[in-house]
């Protein structure tokens, strides 16, 4: 059972408090910021250890299962259904790996990171005709993203540049309508692989993880615009470009 106080008073009687976690977790109320949880450190080492057991113990099953693997987990995730039978079984062997590095390392945001980018791919696959324009190869350069207004356009780091023409259609109707295209281009500008925000910025999965743009196999990135609008792209670290190579001002939504 967990107790609540208040920071006031931790403050005023740490001794009371810390007896209080002696018994059980105690959940300290603030009035500015996240509550903070106070757990007696051979409690959660022994969480720790349960849980990485659970998380081995769990992987082992999904490997023994093979083929039913993904069937299992589909009752847990119905949108596992939008994606492709091979991306499926990628992503029964990925939840296994997340789940156990998450336990190992104690931090769970890598199991919600995968999630997160599995079911973004899993939107994708909802849309047939988006799902194939970015499987199929590109090999062309259609110049550079123009700078909306309203950004400085001071980034010299990498360059956003058009791979298809419906990227560049689908950019100038995002710019008429979405709320931020100049954070947009600047997000795409500066650090496109290595995002501030991974919600709104992640890798897709599957067999949209990497796309051939030319003559290099590139890592392929969603982009969510200030939540009305959304960019695919593809990094070329070697060159310091980005290849946009889809946009829309509408994100699609998948039920489950």
């Amino acid at each position: 059972m967990t107790t609540e106080v208040q920071w006031s008073e931790l403050q005023r009687d740490p001794r009371g408090v810390a007896a209080l976690a002696d018994r059980g977790d105690v959940r300290v109320r603030r009035r500015e910021g996240v509550p903070l949880l106070l757990v007696r450190e051979d409690r959660a080492e022994a969480a720790a250890d349960g849980a990485l057991a659970v998380a081995r113990t769990l992987r082992t099953a999904l490997l023994h299962l093979d083929e039913a693997a993904h069937e299992a987990l589909t009752e847990e995730f119905p949108w596992l259904d939008k994606l492709p039978v091979d991306d499926r079984r990628r992503f029964a062997s990925e939840f296994g790996q997340a789940v156990q590095a998450s336990a190992e390392l104690g931090q769970w945001d890598v199991l919600s990171q995968a999630l997160f980018e599995w079911r973004a791919t899993a939107e994708i696959h909802a849309d047939p005709s988006l799902a194939a324009e970015l499987s199929r190869p590109v090999d062309d350069d259609l110049g550079p993203v123009p700078v909306p207004e309203g950004s400085s356009g001071t980034s010299d780091r990498w360059e956003p540049r058009f791979a298809t023409s419906e990227a560049a259609k689908g950019w100038e109707e995002l710019c008429r309508v979405a709320t931020g295209p100049a954070e947009a281009w600047a997000a795409l500008a500066e650090r496109p692989a290595r995002p501030h925000e991974p919600a709104r910025r992640h890798r897709l999965r599957g067999r949209l993880a990497e796309r051939r743009v030319g003559e290099r196999t590139l890592q392929q990135w969603h982009l969510e615009v200030a939540g009305s609008g959304r960019v695919w792209y593809c990094t070329d670290a070697e060159r310091r470009v980005v290849w946009v190579v889809a946009a829309a001002p509408v994100r699609p939504r998948v039920g489950g």
